[in-house]
């Protein structure tokens, strides 16, 4: 919100009588605005694109307690079509929003400071060897261990897998899951690394994941190697997606939802720290901040840290 604040007053004149006055009114005025730092859900980190934050098609993002941010300085830093909307406890876009009031509640606020990506100075998973080169799982019952897995990982035909607690590395090709096949863990973390390294959850597939407590990646579900050059898309397409515990971390990538069912709504907390983010085809994409209800940790700088002001003028 906007505090604009004037101090008028008439100081004492000490030398009134060589300037033939004996009292001059001084006033200055000042607004400030609270700006991040509070919950974070969402934060565009894209400084130039059109549509750093992007919905269309009747998707929406309801996250009544957090912060959206978009920080590109476009007109159009933030767009919700319509039939799309928006609910955050602050948004807000380094330059504009597109798609009028009615799209956003509270309004969407333009010419917001950016906000500085809080897992910036985050340290990557460390990464050697090799434990599975190009995996394929197709119609079965099985349980995955956390490792490096080189050229990708495949799952479909209505596989079931459970994930083992730990860090899954995906080198050099991406992780599919498609068909109707479950897919879950507890307390594992994605790390995504080399050429072609990205995920896409299939529309007919079950989600279910929560990242790791403690260790390298605690408290992030997802994370991108930020060396990357690759402009890559991160697809969840589930319509059975509704626990995505942790923080998604994709710093050069975009972050597609698609589908026509609840995102993420069972999960305690959830955030987006993205290069862009774009939501098609009528999801609706919780942004909980329960912390107090699970014991994955929330990453620094996403949980309330009390808030920043700027000065306007």
């Amino acid at each position: 919100s906007l505090v604009s604040v004037t101090l008028t007053d008439s100081p004492k004149m000490y030398f009134a009588d060589l300037i033939g006055t004996d009292e001059v009114e001084v006033s200055a005025s000042a607004s400030a605005r609270i700006a991040g730092g509070g919950r974070i859900c969402v934060i565009g980190l894209g400084v130039k694109d059109k549509g750093t934050i992007y919905l269309k098609d009747n998707s929406n993002i309801t996250a009544p307690t957090c912060g959206i941010y978009s920080n590109s300085t476009s007109s159009s830093g933030l767009i919700a079509q319509v039939s799309t909307r928006v609910v955050g406890e602050l948004i807000c876009s380094a330059g504009g929003v597109s798609g009028g009031s009615k799209g956003f509640t509270p309004a969407g606020q333009t010419d917001c400071p950016q906000t500085p990506d809080p897992l910036a100075e985050r340290a990557v998973p460390a990464v050697s060897g090799c434990d599975f080169d190009g995996l394929i799982i197709s119609g079965q019952t099985t349980s995955l261990s956390p490792g490096v897995y080189y050229n990708g990982l495949t799952i479909d035909g209505g596989s079931d897998v459970v994930l083992r607690p730990g860090v899954y590395v995906f080198k050099d090709g991406p992780l599919t899951v498609d068909g109707k096949t479950r897919f879950t863990g507890e307390y594992v973390g994605f790390y995504f690394t080399g050429a072609n390294a990205k995920f896409k959850f299939g529309a007919e597939t079950t989600i279910d994941l929560g990242a790791p407590k403690e260790g390298a990646m605690a408290g992030l579900l997802v994370f991108e190697d930020p060396a990357t050059t690759e402009v890559r898309s991160y697809e969840v397409l589930s319509n059975d997606a509704r626990n995505l515990l942790g923080t998604i971390y994709l710093p050069k990538g975009t972050l597609v939802v698609n589908g026509v069912n609840k995102v993420a709504d069972q999960s305690a907390y959830t955030a987006i720290v993205a290069h862009r983010m774009e939501m098609t085809d009528g999801p609706n994409l919780y942004l909980n901040t329960n912390y107090s209800a699970t014991d994955v940790p929330v990453p620094d700088g996403i949980a309330p840290i009390g808030r920043n002001i700027w000065i306007e003028k």
